[in-house]
């Protein structure tokens, strides 16, 4: 008997399963869960709409989505609806340093307040206004710092006083577009004008923006956030058209990332800063894309990652730092902070996994339908790609001096990404990552580094290879379905191999 050989047992034995939710874990809910039951007050049918313009949470931890005719209430368990203006969509939230919620909509503005039974009710703020400001289109944005809660629309924004109950009425010399609020200071990009800070009651021009945000092209590039820098005095200002740029002493400075182009091309239209530092980007076809204060892409959270769709409508991070997307079909609710991670088909992976490596910092999968390896090409819309020339079951994977090994019902690969190989020949400028080692149809495969020595076990018997995958001995006997090779911890000539 060749001295190399290793003895070995049959030990038949049980494994069960587990899953894991979306990556990052995601919790979907449908227009058909929110969908309650109740007539409005005119004796009307309510009917929620899918889309989910805004979103906020109240001191109490209740989550509010801006939705048709009023605002959606859901406390974790239970939904309910509070009807605000009948015939209009509520388009902005936002909650005030007492509590108190405030919505806009369609040429009206106002906020909740309890009624005897303790439930909230709509009361408008802006049918207070003189006759003359009383004619505005929708009110976009809300915000609201420690004195006083700003309702921007684009014809004026209004000022409402918490103490004093007093509006005020701010015009537009062009149009107001956009606004944020950073560090308690309110700021609006008005059309021809550029960026414009509110402070002692007047507005005054940044300086540096206005051409870029002005007057470029007749009425500037969208302003989609201003946000105060972690690291300087300096407002880091995001654009849908020349990505980021960092404001400071008067001027502007884009800063030149390396996803620079791709920003431009995402269609961005918002962005809220997150408690980790990174500014989280609301876009129309592409999902919430999370950058860095520098610009950089470091997360992307998509179809492919578990939303129901990529065209989003509001998002905002809750006291648990999850972070709520409304969109054009249902509210998402990610984990972001997760350490857990999720992948399935619709991340790109088909079949029933059977095998997960992590080989050179890149995951791969085996499932019944072949290998797939985590995908490093951001412009592909899939977490995972296929790997073509492997479409038989992939039953096992592993490192092997440096090397990736994938076991399969048609034999044993190893897999390189600067190998060209097919069946162990080379072949010329084709796209090969794989080259097969052995038609042995391969459930597991165990290596003994100390010996160098590879085991193989599956249908068509159990082999010995050594580390080049030179067979060395075999033993015909077919075992239908191997869960594991293991060695004796008493006798390193020993290997133990299980089956179901």
């Amino acid at each position: 008997m060749i001295k190399h050989l290793l003895t070995f047992y049959i030990l038949l034995i049980c494994k069960l399963a587990s899953a894991q939710d979306y990556y990052p874990p995601i919790v979907n809910y449908s227009s058909k869960e929110y969908n309650i039951e109740r007539l409005n007050v005119d004796g009307s049918e309510i009917k929620m709409n899918p889309e989910n313009y805004a979103v906020i949470q109240d001191q109490r931890g209740v989550m509010y989505f801006g939705n048709s005719n009023g605002v959606l209430e859901f406390d974790g368990q239970n939904w309910n609806y509070i009807e605000v203006v009948i015939g209009t969509f509520v388009k902005s939230l936002a909650t005030d340093s007492n509590g108190i919620i405030y919505a806009g909509t369609y040429n009206d503005f106002g906020y909740f307040t309890p009624d005897n039974n303790n439930n909230l009710v709509y009361v408008s703020l802006s049918d207070s206004l003189d006759e003359d400001d009383q004619y505005f289109s929708e009110i976009v944005a809300i915000y609201a710092n420690r004195n006083e809660v700003y309702f921007q629309s684009r014809e004026a924004f209004y000022i409402y006083n918490i103490d004093s109950k007093v509006l005020k009425t701010v015009f537009a010399t062009t149009s107001f577009h956009t606004s944020y609020m950073t560090d308690g200071v309110f700021y609006v990009r008005e059309r021809e004008l550029g960026i414009q800070k509110w402070e002692n009651s007047k507005l005054h021009i940044l300086k540096g923006t206005e051409y870029l945000f002005g007057t470029f092209e007749d009425t500037g590039y969208g302003c989609f956030g201003i946000h105060k820098s972690l690291y300087s005095d300096s407002l880091i200002i995001v654009s849908q058209e020349q990505g980021v740029f960092k404001w400071y002493n008067d001027k502007l400075v884009p800063l030149m990332d390396p996803d620079f182009n791709k920003l431009n091309d995402l269609k961005l239209f918002h962005s809220i800063r997150l408690s980790d530092g990174n500014f989280a980007l609301s876009t129309y076809t592409n999902g919430v894309i999370i950058i860095n204060e520098s610009g950089e892409i470091v997360k992307e959270i998509n179809l492919s990652k578990g939303l129901k769709t990529n065209e989003i409508k509001s998002t905002f991070e809750d006291k648990d730092q999850n972070l709520w997307i409304g969109l054009a079909n249902g509210i998402s609710k990610v984990n972001y902070y997760s350490p857990l991670s999720y992948f399935n088909e619709k991340s790109g992976i088909d079949g029933d996994v059977q095998t997960i490596v992590r080989y050179k910092g890149i995951m791969f999968v085996g499932t019944s339908f072949g290998l797939y390896r985590q995908n490093s090409n951001s412009n592909i819309n899939k977490e995972f790609v296929n790997i073509s020339e492997i479409s038989s079951q992939v039953w096992d994977l592993k490192i092997i001096d440096s090397k990736l090994i994938v076991a399969t019902t048609e034999g044993i690969w190893e897999y390189d990404d600067n190998l060209k190989y097919l069946l162990s020949t080379r072949v010329e400028n084709l796209p090969f990552r794989c080259s097969k080692l052995s038609n042995k149809n391969t459930n597991k495969i165990y290596y003994n580094t100390s010996k160098k020595m590879v085991l193989a076990a599956g249908i068509d018997g159990v082999t010995l290879f050594n580390s080049s995958f030179i067979e060395v001995w075999n033993h015909d006997m077919s075992l239908s379905n191997v869960l594991n090779i293991v060695q004796d911890p008493m006798d390193e000539n020993i290997m133990w191999i299980g089956t179901a």
